[in-house]
């Protein structure tokens, strides 16, 4: 993790990544940069608390399991989303 100070482009910025991981453990606060991942095209690997009150994403990635968590992390998936087709997520170091 690093400072990246004031963002003039969130999507160039988020462009260089290829998986948001939001392990919110409360239901409370403002989850806008899920939904600014979700809309740039970036997929969402997430506790069931970042998707409460939204449509849940497929396989695994929506989940308080951590073995479901390591099971994306290793093989990839897909990241389906009802606002978005299909988003792939690869793990480029296997």
């Amino acid at each position: 993790m690093r400072w990246l100070g004031k963002l003039h482009n969130l999507n160039e910025v988020l462009s260089q990544y290829e998986l948001m991981i939001a392990p919110m453990q409360s239901k409370a606060g403002i989850k806008i940069k899920v939904f600014e991942a979700i809309q740039s095209g970036l997929p969402v690997l997430g506790t069931i608390n970042v998707f409460s009150g939204l449509p849940k994403p497929d396989q695994g990635f929506c989940s308080n399991h951590s073995n479901e968590w390591c099971e994306i992390l290793e093989n990839g998936g897909t990241f389906s989303y009802n606002i978005r087709e299909s988003l792939q997520f690869q793990n480029k170091d296997r």
